[in-house]
């Protein structure tokens, strides 16, 4: 392959080989950086999801508690524990997440009771 059709496949990024060498090194290794926190991300976000879909299975949910503390419950026990300004906010998501939220309504007096 020629230089020229080198640059054609370089398509609207022509402009690239104008740069300085250092500016490329510069902007690869910033590129890099960022793909390679993103795929971080991503991995976090996949393992979240499959913890997730195990809690639910369960009808476990996870609810931030002070500071860095997440605490797992079971459902009918988090609507009880829920700032009751919150629990609206908080049974629309479980319903979206796919919770039963109606029978675990119907379980929280069991949980009442238990203290």
């Amino acid at each position: 392959m020629n230089i020229i059709e080198m640059v054609e496949r370089l398509g609207k990024d022509f402009d690239l080989i104008a740069k300085s060498d250092a500016w490329l090194h510069e902007e690869e290794r910033f590129l890099l950086d960022n793909i390679t926190n993103a795929t971080n991300e991503l991995y976090a976000i996949k393992k979240a999801q499959q913890i997730k879909a195990l809690l639910k299975d369960q009808n476990l949910v996870a609810m931030t508690g002070t500071e860095d503390e997440i605490r797992i419950m079971k459902l009918p026990r988090a609507i009880l524990e829920v700032d009751k300004g919150e629990i609206e906010r908080h049974i629309r998501q479980w319903e979206i997440d796919g919770y039963d939220v109606v029978t675990s309504m119907q379980l929280k007096d069991y949980y009442t009771q238990e203290g």
